[in-house]
């Protein structure tokens, strides 16, 4: 996206503060022996000369790494925060399985004003960020959802945890009327949040965009996961699964507001149905909009496995299982 920002400055220091140290001075992280600051910044100052430099080790925010995944192949312990400047990045960056576990990308601009930092997959058939290590967090990130992929793959397979615990806050993906999967769990990791996030306008031509999507699921499902405050909107397909049967088991759901379209009718709103492996979900406090049915795209997990819709907030009050007061009070029927 456009940086609102013609005379690009050398990137600001900037510390985050230590959760759990309640004295850890001016420089943060820097204050710990076991955490590092990496710092990117890919902006173009107005000499025409890149502020950032791949060559730089990037820990001093006067020397910034150019590109994400520079500073993700620099990280060598957990703990390492990379902070990443307002700027278009083109690239597509994967965190692998060998790569230190519990570190973050965190974007630096200001999410409410649009000026943040923005990923767009250089191949579009593959994802713009791949995440096979664990417990990493990504927050503050504007995400141009590739035409052919995903915009984040969350992997993992049957010998290794992958991209478990894996956090995604206050992320933008917009899928520009073209984008295929906005966040793709590929092979069930487990204890996945994602909150505070928007997706928009994820769309295909085979009626095959989703906004989170479980692709391989042949070993499990996605397990205990938190799916918290996000907003749908303008996408043909919310939160569903590849095959109809293998979607979220034992996760919760809450707080979301689930939009029927406008420009782009949502096909499946959200479907969780799920096949021999239980489904079990907590579905709660959500904004549902249109149809409260299996018909407008609302689907919970057969027989006893359907789990909990209680208590969400639905358009459609004309629904047995939706009370007089617009509150569900059963999982959506037929």
């Amino acid at each position: 996206m456009p940086i609102p920002n013609e005379n690009a400055t050398q990137f600001p220091e900037f510390y985050p503060p230590v959760w759990g140290f309640a004295d850890y001075g001016r420089r943060g992280l820097r204050d710990v022996s076991y955490s590092k600051v990496i710092y990117v910044d890919g902006r173009t100052a107005d000499t025409g000369n890149a502020v950032g430099d791949d060559d730089f080790t990037g820990f001093d925010p006067l020397h910034p790494k150019a590109t994400i995944q520079s500073a993700v192949d620099a990280v060598t312990e957990a703990g390492t925060q990379i902070i990443v400047a307002p700027a278009a990045y083109t690239e597509n960056v994967t965190i692998a399985a060998a790569d230190p576990n519990y570190c973050a990308i965190i974007g630096a601009g200001a999410q409410n004003t649009g000026w943040y930092p923005s990923l767009a997959a250089s191949d579009t058939d593959e994802p713009a960020l791949t995440i096979k290590a664990e417990g990493w967090l990504i927050e503050g990130l504007l995400f141009n959802v590739p035409a052919s992929s995903s915009a984040i793959q969350l992997w993992c397979s049957t010998t290794d945890t992958g991209a478990y615990k894996t956090t995604i806050r206050n992320c933008v993906f917009d899928g520009l009327y073209e984008g295929k999967y906005g966040v793709e769990f590929y092979g069930a990791p487990d204890r996945v949040v994602i909150e505070g996030c928007e997706f928009i306008e994820i769309t295909q031509d085979d009626t095959t965009g989703f906004a989170i999507i479980t692709t391989d699921t042949s070993f499990s499902n996605a397990y205990e996961c938190k799916i918290l405050d996000n907003i749908f909107w303008e996408n043909e397909n919310h939160v569903g699964s590849w095959n109809d049967d293998t979607s979220f088991i034992g996760s919760l759901f809450a707080g979301n507001v689930f939009h029927d379209g406008e420009l782009i009718a949502a096909t499946r709103i959200l479907d969780l149905r799920s096949d021999a492996k239980q489904g079990l979900n907590i579905v709660t406090a959500n904004i549902m909009c249109g149809d409260y049915s299996n018909t407008g795209g609302y689907w919970a997990a057969a027989g006893g496995a359907a789990g909990n819709w209680c208590g969400n907030f639905c358009e459609d009050d004309a629904e047995g299982e939706v009370g007089p007061d617009g509150i569900s009070i059963a999982v959506p029927a037929a």
